[in-house]
């Protein structure tokens, strides 16, 4: 999920072994954040896009929390 709450855009990507790949957009109040990933095995790819400039709070699914600004971000977790 994606969601912006007092100032601080959070996301957090869950992947499902049914679907082995999605991708999803969310036009948040500080710009467009997109997230999507793929599955290869039992290993999930996230990528998250992060507006420029733009503090966001990434929630893996083993709990990994990572504070990042702006740019791209990816990370492989199993699943």
């Amino acid at each position: 999920g994606m969601r912006f709450a007092r100032g601080v855009l959070t996301v957090k990507p869950i992947a499902s072994k049914e679907l082995g790949f999605a991708k999803g957009s969310y036009e948040s109040p500080v710009g467009l954040v997109k997230s999507e990933w793929t599955l290869c095995g039992d290993d999930a790819t996230y990528k998250i896009e992060i507006p420029d400039n733009v503090e966001a709070t990434i929630i893996l699914p083993s709990g990994k929390t990572e504070k990042v600004v702006g740019g791209t971000h990816e990370y492989t977790e199993r699943v």
